[in-house]
């Protein structure tokens, strides 16, 4: 399910990031550490890295896109991924990460009548967009979000 889930949120074009010009790289100065506990790296087609934690579903993954001549505009981007997704309870929250103006979401949507919680931050810095996702199944959402927040805030772009 958790796959399922992932891939959905990436293959379907809800997350992705699509610069004029078409043409983007994969950031090289973005630095972080493996999610903990018990999380295992696998491939993801559109994500920089991609885990998975297998006794829980749970999942976290970077994508990042880097262009010298435009950023995405990380709060319409992530407003139109929540209306894409057409999640329940969606939360947007600004704040200041890595020195920069970023944008969070949580929200619930339903695959095969199982509940999902999606948390989605993003934000943009030197030419790059950067999104960190987490997505879990019910009854993990506590888990996942106290694994997602200890992700994120060991993320760095200097």
């Amino acid at each position: 399910m958790r796959y399922l889930l992932i891939s959905l949120l990436f293959f379907s074009g809800c997350i992705s990031v699509e610069l004029p010009g078409g043409k983007s790289k994969n950031s090289s100065t973005m630095s972080f550490e493996t999610p903990q506990p018990e999380y295992d790296s696998y491939k993801l087609a559109d994500a920089d890295k991609a885990w998975i934690q297998k006794s829980s579903g749970n999942s976290i993954s970077v994508k990042s896109a880097c262009s010298d001549t435009s950023d995405v505009n990380p709060q319409a981007w992530l407003e139109g991924l929540i209306q894409d997704f057409e999640g329940q309870k969606e939360t947007l929250t600004e704040f200041n990460f890595n020195n920069r103006e970023a944008y969070a979401s949580e929200f619930f949507t339903s695959i095969d009548g199982v509940e999902n919680l999606v948390q989605v931050l993003t934000f943009n810095k030197n030419h790059c967009h950067y999104i960190l996702t987490s997505a879990s199944v019910k009854p993990h959402f506590d888990k996942a979000r106290v694994e997602f927040k200890n992700f994120y805030n060991g993320f760095r772009v200097p």
